[in-house]
């Protein structure tokens, strides 16, 4: 709370200001308004998992929750809570919409409203930063087993033999029936080996795309 006028630097004085007691200036006019805070938060899923931080700030040190944070003055929310998911989990995230409007508790400077928007993952690699600890994607108890099917060895080749040097792995599924893992950053990958392989065919003779 302000004890100097931040315009002329004079004592403030309190008084009924606007039906409520407020410190205001007695010679330049200047009322405080304690402006409430706005906060964004991010429930990033998958479709099954939701995306947690362990928090590493007041309040609540070391519990589980949204990544979140406050906007800032020149930001939108929605830009804000994409910066706040970035900053503290690595993510790059896609909002789907809001999600619930509640309000902000925890101490009485920092009142307010928290804006909490559903996100998906679009690329980045999830890591904690920022003001937390740990980011993780809890495992829901009802997937304890995941089956991948069956993969039988025939044969082994030579990986030296020149025509097969200049094969590359790609990691997207050219099978029909078989679908990509979900994960974000597959067709990054792919991109990568696709032109990796480009510059090995060439390496080795072989320029065609």
């Amino acid at each position: 709370m302000y004890v100097y006028c931040p315009r002329c630097a004079a004592p403030l004085a309190d008084g009924i200001k606007f039906g409520r007691p407020r410190r205001f200036c007695r010679y330049c006019g200047f009322i405080h308004f304690a402006d409430p805070k706005v906060a964004v938060a991010g429930l990033v899923s998958d479709g099954a998992r939701v995306l947690l931080v362990r928090r590493a700030a007041v309040p609540r040190i070391g519990f589980w929750a949204l990544p979140a944070g406050y906007m800032d003055s020149d930001e939108l929310p929605e830009a804000a809570a994409v910066r706040e998911i970035a900053e503290e989990t690595g993510l790059i995230v896609r909002l789907l919409g809001l999600h619930a409007v509640a309000p902000l508790a925890g101490w009485s400077e920092r009142r307010g409203i928290l804006l909490v928007y559903r996100a998906e993952p679009v690329t980045g690699v999830l890591a904690a930063g920022d003001d937390v600890t740990d980011a993780s994607v809890p495992w829901p108890e009802s997937c304890t087993e995941i089956p991948f099917g069956t993969v039988t060895l025939r044969a082994r080749v030579d990986d030296q033999v020149p025509e097969r040097r200049k094969i590359i792995f790609d990691p997207v599924p050219r099978v029909d029936g078989i679908d990509s893992s979900g994960d974000p950053l597959t067709e990054v990958r792919s991109d990568v080996y696709l032109l990796s392989g480009r510059r090995r065919r060439k390496f080795f003779g072989d320029d065609r795309r």
